[in-house]
């Protein structure tokens, strides 16, 4: 598979056999997207900017951005031995997601690989957002060492260590906010309020600008369920992401 590479002989008996981790993955209950800065998934236009990121999904769907001086640049070597997705806050990268948009109102998990870049500014990694009450955004405030899953009115924190890979989980089962982090460990959960964000989702920034995103992103992966209710699916989320990039969401 073109882009994912494990160095070590992967002896799990109970994956069928020829099976990958990445094939493991697309056929999980609930996985709705999965965008990575790979070469394979993503189409570059001037020298290494990235125009748009392919879903891994079969939807037809992509995270795009038509202006050059607004796209991140795909860099080597930036997770490893793989490419990364590098936002610049001072270019305002971002990339906004084409067709349908997720329903936030319903139960949802996102898994975002990433690495952060040391700022004191407020910065958005992704989400959709609408005002200051009614958003669903992967947000970065002036507290250096946190990121914050905002939606409507309540908030979950993920501790953070900027220039080190990290990969979190965070979502909505219906009532609760719920998010994992470092080595799999389970954020407490966090009754929701308010409402999530009504417009388009978008990476690198708020819905409709402003508050750009400084580091770089390796792989946005959506489920369309509650992920960590559903062992399965986590389990191979989790092998995926721990095989390849060494941590686990």
């Amino acid at each position: 598979m073109a882009g994912i590479r494990i160095d070590t002989v992967f002896t799990d008996t109970t994956l069928p056999t020829g099976a990958s981790l990445a094939s493991q993955l697309l056929g999980s209950t609930g996985l709705s997207h999965w965008f990575q800065a790979d070469p394979s998934y993503v189409t570059l236009g001037t020298g290494q900017n990235i125009a748009s990121f392919t879903d891994r999904v079969a939807t037809g769907q992509s995270f795009t951005q038509a202006t050059s001086a607004n796209q991140a640049t795909l860099d080597a070597n930036v997770f490893g031995t793989y490419a990364g997705a590098d936002f610049t806050a001072a270019n305002n990268d971002s990339y906004t997601l084409s067709g349908s948009q997720p329903t936030l109102t319903a139960p949802f998990s996102i898994c975002v690989v990433f690495k952060t870049r040391a700022t004191t500014a407020a910065q958005n990694l992704l989400g959709s957002f609408t005002s200051g009450s009614i958003r669903s955004i992967l947000n970065r405030g002036s507290t250096a060492a946190q990121l914050q899953h905002q939606y409507g009115t309540s908030n979950m924190v993920f501790p953070i260590v900027d220039g080190v890979v990290q990969a979190l989980i965070y979502g909505f089962d219906g009532a609760y906010l719920r998010g994992s982090i470092g080595g799999g460990v389970e954020i407490p959960k966090v009754a929701a309020a308010g409402a999530p964000g009504t417009g388009t989702m978008v990476m690198g920034t708020l819905t409709g600008g402003g508050q750009p995103f400084d580091g770089f992103i390796s792989d946005v992966i959506m489920f369309n369920n509650c992920v960590l209710d559903n062992p399965t699916a986590l389990a191979n989320l989790r092998a995926l992401v721990a095989g390849v990039y060494g941590v686990t969401p």
